[in-house]
């Protein structure tokens, strides 16, 4: 049974859940995690209601972006709470930010020219905001099943120039981590040569336990990742960073060409390897961006630009701008199952655990286009102090008989001192 909330308002209604997952925590912890967010989703499912029109974000195409089976429950999910439109970057002119409160750029794999580059800094100059969901490597998985191990190589976005100049690099490597999922591993054979499968930590699919305290990802559940690149930040102080997911405290970043091979998958992670902590994943960045094509544009262009298309070229953005940039392309994917079809995203069907992916995303997405930062609700805490189970059954009666028994005995020594006196005042009156 889950509770549920239902929420109307002028014949529309918006449903609840009052009860989150999460793992790792005790039932007890679970219900005071859920009790924290309580304000947050009900003030969220309100504010919903009371906006006429959902706002409109765009999913970027053009650069074989990933669109499909894989995305199936991330757009489903994204049009219950925004109306979605996808655009073609290359047939574009321009990116609308009247029009698109943010753009999702999810798992390019080919180059972008300086035309789209354009674009997209425009739009940012302008007030638009992104999310960017990016693999700098090559990593063909199919490979796995056919010979048990590929070499990464770069995509080549054309994308470095530009993303430092918002205030990150997203580095050619690949994160490894003893915090991560599990894949299965024929071991041997059993009985009738029947193959014996067993599940192994495979350290190149991350587990991401959010530790910042930003609303985007306070008290969130594990995240999972797969094939994640690392993230630098710029010592452009202009801008703000805060780091969103990182690695954990025993990891490692291999350079490209990284060799993948499941031969790894026999041996146990050993800590003392992984000597790279805390290596950072999703960057948000905030501030007043300057444009990649400052002092770059032939005046003749800027003047074109502006009298044929009616849109001014801007140097800088005039109020603070945000974008959140992800170094893992798969991050917003869910899997396609043979007989399931499309699962939930952050599903990881061999350990049979839901991560907090979605989630993640709707925040990520939410913390963008929302105006009135309904996501700070999230940052209340509510500490439960729970009882050392232990010491609380080895002094049950202790407590017992000084909740229970002290009290009655302070009652009755204060009758028989009060008697006592009216007895003796009594005698001498007579």
């Amino acid at each position: 049974i889950y509770p549920y909330a239902l929420v109307q308002y002028k014949g529309r209604h918006q449903a609840v859940r009052l009860l989150e997952n999460h793992l790792g925590m005790s039932p007890l912890e679970v219900l005071n995690y859920s009790e924290s967010l309580l304000e947050y989703k009900l003030a969220s499912a309100i504010h919903r209601l009371e906006i006429p029109v959902k706002p409109t974000i765009a999913y970027v195409m053009g650069h074989d972006e990933q669109l499909g089976p894989q995305t199936f429950d991330l757009l489903n999910t994204l049009t219950q709470h925004y109306k979605v439109d996808t655009i073609d970057l290359v047939n574009e002119y321009r990116i609308n930010d009247a029009v698109y409160k943010a753009i999702i750029i999810n798992k390019p794999s080919v180059p972008f020219d300086e035309k789209d580059k354009f674009k997209i800094d425009q739009y940012i100059m302008h007030g638009g905001k992104v999310l960017w969901a990016l693999d700098m490597l090559r990593t063909p998985v199919d490979s796995l099943q056919h010979t048990g191990q590929f070499i990464t190589s770069d995509y080549a976005l054309n994308l470095d120039d530009q993303l430092f100049k918002y205030g990150v690099r997203i580095n050619s490597d690949l994160i490894e981590d003893v915090q991560c999922n599990q894949i299965p591993l024929i071991t041997g054979t059993i009985g009738n040569n029947q193959p014996q499968i067993e599940l192994r930590p495979w350290p190149f699919l991350p587990i991401f336990t959010p530790t910042s305290r930003h609303p985007i990802v306070h008290n969130m559940d594990a995240i999972m990742g797969k094939f994640v690149n690392s993230i630098d930040t710029t010592a452009d102080n202009s801008l703000r960073k805060t780091v969103l997911l990182s690695s954990s405290n025993y990891s490692r970043a291999s350079a490209s060409p990284v060799r993948v091979s499941l031969s790894m998958l026999r041996y146990d992670p050993d800590p003392r390897l992984f000597t790279k902590p805390y290596r950072p994943a999703a960057v948000l960045v905030e501030g007043k961006f300057s444009s990649l094509y400052q002092n770059r544009m032939p005046q003749d262009f800027l003047q074109l630009l502006k009298d044929s298309l009616k849109y001014e070229f801007k140097s800088a953005s005039a109020e603070d701008g945000k974008m959140i940039i992800i170094s893992d392309g798969d991050i917003m994917l869910n899997n396609v199952s043979d007989t399931r079809g499309a699962v939930e995203m952050g599903y990881w069907e061999y350990t049979q655990s839901l991560f907090a992916n979605k989630n993640f995303i709707l925040n990520c997405l939410e913390y963008l286009t929302d105006p009135n930062s309904l996501l700070e609700a999230r940052n209340k805490d509510l500490r439960l102090r729970l009882l050392d189970q232990k010491r609380a059954k080895d002094e049950k009666t202790k407590w017992q008989l000084l909740n229970i028994g002290v009290p009655i005995g302070l009652v009755l020594l204060f009758a028989s001192v009060y008697i006592f006196f009216r007895k003796r005042r009594y005698e001498q009156k007579h």
